[in-house]
Parts: structure tokens; C-alpha cells; sequence
């Protein structure tokens, strides 16, 4: 998916549009280690179990899955440069963190369309509507004349 998107992101660059990626990468394991699935898991479990959420759905994290997270922050800003990605991203760790939690995501690519209220408009258009729905967004936003 990522080159379609980089080439929307192009052609919509004058437009008041923008994409937020919610990144699960992993962090890669301390050196000479190697994690297995149910090591995975347990982290995941123990984070999700330690997580508190707050007013307005606001998601506190336990120190070690901050400090997991900052890792993985790291990591990624690495690759969004490797890959010249330039829009933002959000961290989440891993595909149980708090971005996915919160959101209820369970599968991924999970594309959200959000307009300039903040309500979703659309959830998951395929690949090849993508930039038609969104164009469609930006006509209902443009100032009538």
C-alpha cells in the first residue's frame, strides 16, 4: 500500500488533507536474543492488564510499555526515512498497544476517515476509492460559492 499512498499524499499536498499512520512494528529484540510467539503474547497480556484508561478514553501506560514504545519510536523514525515516508505516525508497539486498543483495531492496513469535526466518515475504503472518498470529503469542506 505504501506507494499508492505516498503518491496520494503528493497529489493532494495544496489540499487540507493529511495522513496519520498507526505503526505496530515491533522494536527489533536486543541483540543476540530472539523472541518467540508466546513471549509476544505475554508482553502484550501484561501490558494491556497493566493499562489504564482515564477520562475520555485516555489511555495510561505502565512504565516498562512506555519504555517499550519509546523503542520502537526509535526504530520507526529510522525506517520512515529509510522508506521516505513524510507523514506522521503514531507508535503503538505492537498490534495490541494502545492505539489499536483504543480504537478497536484488529486488523491492518485499518484506514479511518475522519473529517474536520473529528467523525469518522468512512472506515476502510478500498485501495482504488481511497483518493475518490477523500476528494468527496473535501468538496463537502470546500466554501461554497
Amino acid at each position: 500500500m505504501l506507494p499508492h499512498e505516498k503518491e496520494l499524499v503528493e497529489r493532494l499536498k495544496d489540499q487540507p488533507f493529511a495522513l496519520l499512520g498507526v505503526n505496530s512494528d515491533q522494536p527489533p529484540p536486543p541483540e543476540g536474543t530472539k523472541l518467540d510467539r508466546a513471549a509476544i503474547n505475554a508482553r502484550n497480556e501484561r501490558f494491556h492488564a497493566a493499562r489504564n484508561f482515564g477520562p475520555a478514553g485516555q489511555v495510561k501506560l505502565s512504565e516498562e510499555e512506555a519504555q517499550y514504545i519509546e523503542s520502537a519510536r526509535a526504530a520507526l523514525k529510522k525506517r520512515l526515512v529509510d522508506e521516505r515516508i513524510g507523514w506522521r505516525n503514531a507508535v503503538d508497539g505492537s498490534t495490541g498497544g494502545p492505539w489499536a486498543s483504543r480504537w478497536n483495531t484488529r486488523y491492518w492496513p485499518h484506514i479511518f476517515l475522519i473529517d474536520k469535526q473529528g467523525v469518522i466518515r468512512h472506515v476502510d475504503p478500498g485501495e482504488d476509492e481511497l483518493e475518490s472518498t477523500i476528494r468527496a470529503l473535501l468538496a463537502e469542506e470546500a466554501p461554497k460559492k
